[in-house]
């Protein structure tokens, strides 16, 4: 493996811009960052330069659910068809994602398991971007089951958590779950003590019962403001409405909790994004794609085993349930170009939110960030964000993406734009 030295770029991180900028990566990882002429030298082999005068330099993204990619998932796709999946975001600017899996049998979803551990030794080219495992369901409040099949979901078990984490070891990083489900917060603290993120979706929990399940060891709220509740009005002992804050209020008011947004123009209001940075900070939020098999297909309906979903020529996810979205098609760099161009925050927040934040909640001390000793996973995006180069634990790999328009083209394009009070020409609509 060469050494790469980027020189003349604008290296975006969380505190500053550095203009005029240069990186050096050997062995996989970043050893030198600095402005003007990289006065450093690789101290072996032969070294790529690459002038990077007109991109934009940041961290590789982190992704903490894709659900799957291309027609396939890694719910229910056989091991094989994972490459596809991976590579589909990498491309995009993921260099780590949580592969997640679904609501299901308790047979098949610890089959599922198995499989994603195991791409995850093959020592395929894409499998260490794969950094674990994120298991959404099946212990889900059936009143906020979203897209996920009601007769599948089961109360939190003990004895199926274990299973999970025996099928494989050190893979499982999170678990999405209702708290307010009996014997919820045995698994929380289960799992907490294990070692796993434990985040509250599909869920009416009230404050209470968020309360005791962060002192249990919850830490995270998956797709906030989706099948979540924002503050309300809670009927109280003697008929009278009280003002409760919900699973979005209590992330919202308590300093434990980070949580997550998808951020495709549908699933979550660009306009909260801003206020929700301003109560928790931009390392406390972080971006996700919860991405749908379906994504990175053109128009039309879709099967994958008992699922159908159709994708529609305006950018979002029909499932079979009436009215509710059925995952996004969304890809990292869209959504960091969303959070800039739709939501109004400066490019250094998006990033963060991207690479910081994710990689924050998974205690992942060696990427998310351009500095020396850091892991070597890094973009050059161009003036509108598309990614034009990814490194990727020190290998080069140049984008072969085009427009990166959503998919339905002009049609999304004019829906985004329409939605959300922007001209179709805006060069900031995605």
């Amino acid at each position: 493996m060469s050494s790469l030295l980027f020189q003349n770029a604008t290296i975006v991180t969380p505190d500053k811009i550095l203009r005029r900028g240069f990186v050096l990566i050997e062995r996989g990882r970043i050893r030198a960052v600095g402005t003007g002429v990289a006065k450093v030298h690789p101290r072996r082999g032969a070294v790529q330069t690459i002038d990077a005068s007109d991109g934009l330099l940041v961290p590789g993204y982190t992704d903490l659910q894709v659900n799957g990619a291309k027609g396939e998932e890694f719910s229910q796709s056989p091991v094989e068809k994972y490459d596809g999946i991976v590579r589909h975001f990498v491309a995009h600017g993921a260099t780590a994602m949580l592969a997640t899996v679904l609501t299901d049998t308790p047979d098949n979803m610890l089959e599922a398991i198995r499989r994603v551990g195991a791409y995850r030794e093959s020592g395929s080219e894409y499998a260490d971007a794969v950094i674990g495992i994120h298991v959404e369901g099946p212990f889900l409040n059936p009143q906020r089951r979203g897209a996920h099949p009601q007769h599948l979901l089961r109360k939190p078990d003990v004895k199926e958590v274990r299973r999970w984490l025996r099928a494989a070891p050190d893979a499982i990083r999170m678990v999405t779950l209702a708290p307010e489900l009996e014997g919820a917060q045995k698994v929380i603290r289960l799992l907490h003590d294990a070692g796993v993120v434990v985040a509250a979706s599909h869920s009416l929990a009230d404050y209470r019962c968020m309360a005791e399940s962060v002192k249990n060891g919850l830490s995270f709220v998956t797709h906030v403001g989706n099948t979540t509740d924002w503050p309300y009005r809670k009927e109280q002992p003697g008929g009278w409405l009280g003002a409760e804050p919900g699973v979005v209020g209590s992330f919202l008011c308590m300093e434990e909790l980070s949580g997550s947004v998808i951020l495709d123009g549908f699933h979550f209001h660009p306009a909260m994004l801003g206020p929700i940075l301003r109560c928790k900070g931009t390392e406390k939020v972080a971006l996700i794609t919860d991405a749908a098999f379906v994504a990175g297909l053109p128009p039309g309906m879709y099967r994958k085993g008992k699922e159908k979903v159709t994708v529609t020529p305006q950018g979002y996810t029909v499932g079979r349930r009436r009215g509710w979205l059925a995952g996004s098609l969304l890809t990292m760099d869209r959504a960091v170009r969303n959070a800039v161009c739709l939501a109004g925050v400066s490019l250094a927040e998006a990033v963060t939110m991207a690479t910081v934040s994710p990689t924050k909640v998974l205690g992942l001390a060696k990427k998310g960030r351009i500095a020396p000793g850091y892991d070597a996973d890094v973009l050059i995006l161009d003036s509108e964000l598309n990614v034009k180069m990814t490194v990727r634990g020190g290998r080069l790999y140049r984008s072969q993406v085009g427009n990166a328009a959503p998919q339905g083209g002009a049609v999304a394009r004019a829906s985004l734009a329409a939605r959300h009070g922007r001209a179709e020409t805006d060069p900031c609509v995605p």
